[in-house]
């Protein structure tokens, strides 16, 4: 794709070729256009910057690129992929020194990208704690995580801990507007970094996080009445409140993931962007985070608006199934399929980018896999190892692998403006990837929670290497 400069951009603005509505939007988001007419490159035969350090061959490679879907090889040098094809085509980038390892027919796909996490918050200041966190989410394929909700002594913990080279995963980073019980911080702390800023080689700062209504403070705001005396829950602005944060934000170059679990909540940010964005397409790529409570006239508006979804894919079913549920704010059984309903969200908003989150620790588990398994069925597994079989009504938001396996790595990137480094297995992009015990689109989906992790590599270093598979891990 062709970028263009600023200068380029501005003569098109003044050959009318371009509305001075899209223009404003796009510089106050601090974004280039880019030209998407032209015909995607083919995957490039000669390598950019000299031959191979390490090549993959042998494999079954899921690359998320929808003009190249799969490959059966694909080389590495220095932190990104150089190309991907056939054994036949990547071994054109062998060298002396390269090291050629078999995939053996194994599965390889990109990292996992989780959009909204809260892995710092867990550990409690405790370093030893985080990397024990981070280490587990690395082991199930995770490379690049969202550190949502960041306060000022939270980040600088995470500069602490990158400061001694504690960070492995590649953090992003979204400063609060407010509390989750809303109450506002000084509202231009958050400018202190700009959008898309690197904060160092493993932290970005993304945006604005910004909270619409209760859920672990207060209540998620409904438009019906809780069970057990909780009302409609708590929204902690009014329209008019809303719709001037969402704007100042846009205006000052920012994206905002806005924090909405009840469907009175998701209406009033979907119209706040809405009247942001007055008619303009989302260039600053705002977000709806949870979007847990849907009646039927919000499902829509994704598209209509242009607006990111954020969404859970662990439901935790045992909680729900179970006589003793911890569920406090329980959607009453006759509109159950308003609750995550998954499947209804994507077939209302054909191509619609939604988002893996996996909201960590609010729901304890961490492994994209347990993520990946719930989505595609809507089970969980207890502790005991026993299945929790899902609801009828919640089954029915259950989607396909591979539309899981898109929204927990591509998507994820296109939330956080990084799918053009990473989220799919592309020549020029980071070498961010993980192999796999088996293939997850044609196993039988209830397997897919057995699935393990045999390598992960963040940038063209091998980051865990399962026991019994050193082989696989240059």
């Amino acid at each position: 794709m062709k970028k263009f400069s600023r200068r380029d951009f501005l003569r098109l603005i003044a050959s009318g070729s371009v509305s001075a509505t899209l223009a404003n939007l796009l510089s106050a988001c601090g974004l280039n256009p880019v030209v998407t007419s032209s015909p995607a490159p083919e995957i490039p035969t000669q390598p950019p910057n000299g031959e191979a350090e390490i090549i993959f061959t042998d494999g079954v490679i899921l690359t998320m690129d929808e003009n190249h879907p799969s490959a059966d090889a694909i080389a590495v040098k220095d932190d990104k992929n150089i190309a991907g094809g056939t054994n036949e085509e990547v071994l054109r980038h062998r060298a002396d020194a390269t090291s050629l390892v078999s995939l053996d027919g194994h599965t390889m796909m990109p990292g996992f990208v989780d959009a909204h996490s809260h892995i710092i918050n867990a550990s409690e200041g405790d370093i030893e704690k985080f990397a024990g966190i981070q280490a587990a989410a690395i082991q199930d394929g995770m490379t690049t995580t969202t550190e949502m909700s960041v306060t000022p002594d939270l980040f600088n913990r995470l500069k602490g801990y990158d400061h001694v080279r504690r960070v492995q995963l590649r953090y992003n980073t979204y400063m609060l507007y407010n509390t989750n019980c809303g109450e506002a911080f000084d509202k231009d702390w958050y400018k202190v970094y700009k959008q898309g800023e690197n904060i160092s080689p493993k932290i970005r700062n993304q945006g604005v996080k910004i909270f619409a209504d209760g859920g672990s403070c207060n209540v998620p705001a409904v438009t019906f009445d809780y069970p057990g005396g909780y009302g409609m829950g708590d929204l902690y602005m009014t329209q008019d409140e809303m719709n001037s944060v969402v704007a100042e934000a846009q205006a000052n170059g920012y994206q905002v993931a806005v924090h909405a679990l009840g469907d009175r909540a998701v209406e009033q940010v979907q119209n706040a962007i809405a009247a942001a964005l007055n008619g303009a397409p989302n260039t600053c790529r705002h977000r709806i985070e949870h979007n847990a409570v849907l009646h039927q006239e919000l499902l829509p508006r994704y598209n209509q608006i242009g607006i990111v979804p954020g969404i859970f894919c662990s439901y935790a079913t045992c909680w729900r199934v179970h006589s003793t549920s911890q569920f406090k704010y329980v959607v009453p059984v006759e509109i159950g399929t308003w609750e995550w309903p998954w499947r209804a969200l994507l077939d209302a908003n054909p191509g619609v980018k939604a988002a893996w989150h996996s909201d960590y620790p609010v729901f304890p588990e961490i492994s994209p896999i347990a993520h990946l398994y719930g989505f595609v069925t809507r089970n969980q597994v207890a502790d005991d190892g026993s299945i929790c079989e899902a609801q009828d009504w919640l089954k029915q938001g259950a989607l396909t692998v591979d539309e899981a396996l898109h929204i927990m790595t591509i998507n994820a990137a296109y939330a956080l403006f990084r799918e053009d480094e990473i989220g799919s297995l592309e020549a020029g992009k980071l070498a961010d990837m993980i192999i796999l015990s088996a293939n997850p689109r044609e196993i039988p989906i209830g397997q897919i929670k057995d699935l393990s992790v045999l390598m992960t590599m963040i940038g063209g270093h091998v980051q865990y290497c399962a026991d019994g598979y050193e082989s696989f891990c240059p």
